[in-house]
């Protein structure tokens, strides 16, 4: 009987190859696997704009995938869902997240705009804004998104960005200017001074410093001044010397009542002495 059943089988196999040679079909099929999902990706963030050094919290999630790599303005591998914050952001910026799967991989991508660098702020104090004559002030400053500070006015130089500066010796009304510079632009900020004089008996006298010879020549030797002064136009009795080129006004103190005038001649290391200057004059009572 078993040898029966053999020659059935083979009989039935070589009529299948029969029918495949004659063109036939077999009734003998194969099971296909199923195609994998393509992966999908999601990429979000709590904001499209933030300020200058300001910062931005990304999202993601996705499905069908194994793996992420971020690109653009961040990098990295990412798991398949999750979130990360981006701080200190200066200019505006583009995130992508590319996550992959048996399926194949997706992209996602967002934007965000970033605000421009802030201009300076400073801020010029001082102690008094009013001093007696040859006295002193402290001016005192600070500021943000600042690299660097100069002064100007009756002040000059490079400054740090804060600190302070006493100024003395004052005997004229006083302006300090103070600008600040960044990134972003810069900032000014100033103070007035004003010199309060003792009128009892006390003159003050201001003038341009000269910059040209009689010959309209550069003056490159000035060497100081003197002031002559007396209780009748033209007749002075009385006079001062001032060695310091630098100087642009001064005090005459100890004046007795009476109206005085005043004339001042500038003079060169040579020791050579101008013509006198206009006369001006001051009623002390």
């Amino acid at each position: 009987m078993l040898n029966s059943i053999l020659k059935n089988l083979m009989a039935y196999a070589a009529f299948l190859l029969f029918l495949t040679a004659c063109g036939g079909e077999s009734t003998i099929s194969t099971m296909q696997a199923p195609e994998s999902a393509m992966p999908r990706l999601s990429l979000k963030s709590d904001t499209n704009a933030t300020d200058y050094d300001g910062s931005v919290t990304l999202s993601w999630s996705s499905s069908d995938a194994s793996s992420c790599t971020a690109s653009g303005d961040w990098s990295g591998s990412k798991s398949t869902s999750g979130s990360q914050t981006i701080s200190s952001l200066t200019a505006d910026s583009s995130f992508m997240l590319n996550c992959t799967g048996a399926g194949g991989n997706a992209d996602d991508t967002v934007n965000v705009a970033v605000g421009s660098l802030p201009a300076p702020t400073v801020s010029l104090s001082t102690n008094s804004t009013s001093i007696s004559y040859n006295g002193s002030t402290t001016l005192s400053w600070s500021s943000s998104d600042a690299s660097s500070c100069t002064a100007s006015g009756d002040w000059s130089g490079s400054k740090s960005t804060s600190g302070s500066q006493t100024i003395s010796e004052l005997t004229i009304d006083s302006s300090f200017i103070l600008s600040c510079t960044g990134g972003g632009g810069n900032t000014d900020d100033s103070v007035n001074v004003s010199v309060v004089l003792n009128n009892n008996g006390t003159a003050l006298l201001s003038w341009l410093p000269p910059t040209e010879n009689t010959d309209e020549s550069a003056l490159n030797d000035l060497a100081g001044y003197k002031i002559y002064y007396g209780t009748a136009p033209g007749n002075y009795t009385d006079s001062v010397s001032i060695d310091n080129p630098g100087l642009s006004s001064y005090l005459i103190e100890g004046l007795p009542l009476a109206t005085w005038y005043f004339a001042m001649t500038s003079i060169n290391v040579s020791n050579i002495e101008s013509q006198l200057s206009g006369e001006v004059t001051k009623v002390i009572n």
